[in-house]
């Protein structure tokens, strides 16, 4: 094997090894499914009409890391 095989070989391991440990970490959680439990809920409809505070449900689509919600100082 060249340095080169040895190195993919070694990244390659290294990628299953993290999917796998994500995957034994998910086993763990329950994700939740309600919010009965919740004291409280903000519903993003919810949020004030007002220029500091932005939120991607008001957009025509959100960008994939575009934040969620964004409030500026008043």
């Amino acid at each position: 094997m060249t340095s080169d095989e040895v190195r993919a070989n070694r990244l390659e391991r290294a990628i299953n090894l993290f999917e796998f440990l994500t995957r034994a970490q998910q086993l763990k959680t329950t994700p939740a499914r309600t919010t009965d439990s919740y004291q409280s809920v903000l519903w993003l409809s919810t949020l004030p009409d007002h220029p500091a505070v932005l939120s991607a449900h008001r957009g025509d689509g959100p960008e994939a890391e575009a934040p969620i919600l964004v409030m500026d100082r008043v």
